[in-house]
């Protein structure tokens, strides 16, 4: 690796080449054209250190971000310094999960058994910096950390988890765990009772790194619905990922549900906090919006609006059934502005979905346009298309 190569993005290639995943510079991305991934590398100065972010897009607009600190002299030696924390630590973890690449001793995988579902957990090296513990082989900090994962409540689908541990004297000073680029208050509440490895004086740091897959969950959902927008059915395309029908169906509708809230909320109207579950035998059951964990999930992400581009957030919103509703009123020429809506009615089947998700999907397209203008990405956000 050349150290005077000041590209960020060289070093990803670069890095990611060695272990067989060509790339290609395009714009401000690096594509892997064989895996149909891209990221990118970034570097800029945060006193007293240099801070590196990396970026890999899995799924469209579904970006695994991770930070890493640099130090030197000047921002070659800061690059390099970043580069290696990112080698040692979390590059052979994405390698394994992301690009099937075989990365031998590098991770650790296990299957595990989260909330009820069996996962593969990739698990990376710990990385310090400062100096190794003494007591670090005998810390008792990952099987408490296992266990407290293992009886958490994750959804299903692909996750990351970043854990960052650090101490000074001997006194910790940050319990960090970052899951999906955002902070996990209550892995982080956890983290203070494990008991980690110490050191008497000075700064010691620890950082994990690990990627969770199993199931079909938000992720998923969102990456089906957006490839399926011209043409197919995001129904059969989770259950073709594994997710029997009955989940497909609910992860469909209420995802799009709670993006379309998003829209809906900043006119002024006022949605149900409750649906009605049809079966196809024509039992209806009544339920509340607030127990169901993938409308908590998928309402949190539409309003950080952290992932999805602003094409892609309008694909999904534009097929929420509220959103048509009140969309069919503004082009009539009414106000919305006070009106409450009823109760919306998700449908599930345990036989193939029936042709009114392809109708309904058709009817969608027409609006995706109309509300594309509409919504504002945040600022902050990935490089540009």
């Amino acid at each position: 690796m050349n150290p005077n190569a000041m590209n960020p993005n060289d070093w990803l290639a670069e890095f990611m080449g060695a272990h067989g995943v060509r790339g290609e510079h395009h714009d401000d991305w690096v594509i892997f054209p064989d895996h149909g991934k891209r990221g990118y590398a970034r570097l800029f100065p945060r006193e007293p250190v240099w801070q590196l972010d990396i970026g890999i897009e899995i799924y469209p607009g579904w970006l695994v971000l991770e930070s890493f600190a640099g130090t030197g002299e000047d921002a070659d030696e800061a690059l390099k310094d970043a580069f290696e924390a990112f080698a040692r630590g979390v590059l052979h973890v994405m390698l394994s999960a992301f690009f099937s690449v075989n990365t031998g001793e590098q991770v650790t995988r296990e299957q595990w058994d989260i909330a009820g579902t069996p996962r593969q957990v990739t698990i990376g090296s710990v990385v310090f910096r400062g100096p190794v513990p003494a007591d670090f082989a005998e810390a008792a900090f990952f099987p408490q950390f296992e266990a407290a994962l293992k009886s958490s409540s994750l959804s299903e689908g692909t996750h990351w988890l970043r854990l960052n541990y650090a101490q000074q004297d001997g006194r910790a000073v940050l319990h960090e765990a970052m899951l999906d680029n955002e902070p996990w208050p209550e892995m982080q509440e956890a983290m203070t009772r494990f008991v980690w490895p110490s050191v008497t004086s000075g700064f010691s740091s620890l950082r994990l790194f690990l990627v969770i897959q199993g199931g079909v969950g938000i992720a998923e959902a969102c990456d089906a619905i957006c490839r399926k927008a011209e043409n197919g059915d995001p129904v059969l395309e989770m259950i073709a990922m594994g997710a029997t029908r009955r989940q497909a169906a609910m992860l469909y509708s209420l995802v799009k549900l709670a993006f379309g809230r998003y829209v809906i909320d900043r006119l002024g109207v006022t949605p149900s906090d409750e649906f009605l579950l049809c079966e196809l035998n024509g039992r209806q059951t009544r339920h509340a919006l607030a127990s169901e964990p993938i409308f908590i999930e998928a309402t949190a992400l539409a309003q950080s609006r952290r992932q999805l581009s602003e094409d892609q957030f309008a694909q999904i919103a534009a097929r929420s059934i509220e959103v048509m509703g009140v969309n069919d009123k503004l082009c009539r020429g009414a106000k919305v502005a006070g009106l409450t809506l009823p109760p919306p009615v998700i449908f599930v089947f345990e036989e193939d979905p029936p042709s009114i998700f392809r109708r309904l999907a058709r009817v969608a397209r027409g609006v995706t346009a109309k509300m594309t203008g509409a919504i504002r990405s945040r600022p902050g956000d990935p490089p540009a298309e």
